[in-house]
């Protein structure tokens, strides 16, 4: 009886060992995804704890296949990296600080591995260090060229004569704007130089009596010394900014600054009658002609009658324009005067 007891309890207990067995080694679906250890062992806990030996091999837990973020975690280091490369592409590959929790958020870039790129029109080299580029820096300012020395105009000459419509030989700069042609306009009439210089010619003009109308003495060469500064100061406006500005022309004076004496000489007093377009292109000089003619309509309104006639008129207009080839030319043997004979800089 005691064994038939025994045998009933065996065979109660073999179907329940079963059952356990089978629950134990089924997938749980529910169950959370086993944590990678360091020595490549997977650990979870189903009903108490389930030690696996994926082990270096790639194999993955049955319970991650068909979910690719439980599949991607559940495989030890070897393969999970190529789990996300087959899952997840390039994003996978960012580094773990980078990547966000939703697996449809891009990426983001390394700002260490970003490239500026060079703005159009400009050079890899001009852009890193646009210091560093003597050609840009001459292109934008001409007076930085290299130029000889007895080529090389002053902006005064001997420290005293202004010399700022002198353009040295070899440079090209900017047709000066309305407002550069008036401020230059107003410097050759009003520098202290002009002053000087007026009243120098105004002296010798009282004492030669070329106008006999004017009188002698102090009140003569006060005569002489008003008139003559607005002859000057009209035609200065009238040649260097007002028809200029209109024509389109640019009445400086471009050095030649080597040649022959006879060539660099026909260039200077040439200069009166040619001038530059704002094209850079050479012209007809109608500021210079008629900015003087005009200069000499205007002064019939303050010079006596009897220094009015067209003989007179004739007189004063060759006057000017004389003095301004005179003054080219002096203008463009000026830098080898001080080089060569005063040995001294322009």
């Amino acid at each position: 009886m005691r064994h038939i007891w025994w045998l009933c309890l065996m065979l109660c207990a073999i179907p329940a060992l079963g059952q356990s067995d089978s629950s134990q080694c089924s997938p749980l679906p529910d169950a959370p995804a086993a944590a990678l250890q360091p020595g490549g062992t997977t650990t979870g806990s189903a009903a108490g704890t389930t030690t696996g030996s994926a082990t270096g091999s790639g194999a993955i837990a049955p319970a991650a296949q068909g979910n690719p973020v439980a599949r991607e975690k559940s495989a030890p280091q070897g393969a999970q990296a190529q789990v996300a490369a087959a899952e997840w592409g390039d994003f996978a590959a960012a580094p773990a600080s980078q990547q966000s929790a939703d697996p449809s958020a891009k990426p983001q870039t390394d700002a260490t591995q970003t490239t500026e790129k060079p703005q159009p029109g400009t050079s890899s080299s001009s852009t890193a260090n646009p210091a560093q580029n003597p050609a840009t820096d001459s292109a934008a300012n001409p007076s930085t060229s290299h130029v000889a020395p007895n080529e090389r105009q002053p902006k005064r000459i001997l420290g005293f004569m202004p010399n700022y419509r002198a353009v040295s030989a070899g440079e090209i700069p900017p047709p000066p704007s309305a407002r550069q042609a008036f401020e230059l306009a107003t410097v050759n009439s009003f520098d202290y130089s002009a002053i000087v210089f007026g009243a120098l010619t105004s002296m010798l003009a009282e004492g030669t009596n070329t106008h006999p109308d004017l009188g002698k003495g102090v009140p003569g060469f006060w005569a002489y010394n008003w008139r003559g500064f607005l002859d000057k100061t009209d035609g200065n406006y009238m040649v260097v900014f007002a028809l200029p500005t209109l024509l389109h022309e640019d009445v400086r004076y471009y050095a030649m600054g080597h040649g022959g004496f006879k060539r660099r000489e026909f260039h200077a007093a040439s200069s009166v009658l040619i001038a530059k377009n704002y094209h850079g292109q050479n012209t007809f000089s109608g500021a210079e002609v008629f900015g003087r003619a005009i200069a000499q309509g205007l002064s019939q309104f303050y010079y006596p009658d009897h220094d009015n006639t067209m003989g007179a008129l004739f007189a004063r207009y060759g006057y000017s324009v004389g003095r301004d080839a005179i003054t080219a030319s002096f203008r463009e043997f000026w830098p080898d005067i001080a080089v060569h004979i005063l040995h001294r800089h322009p």
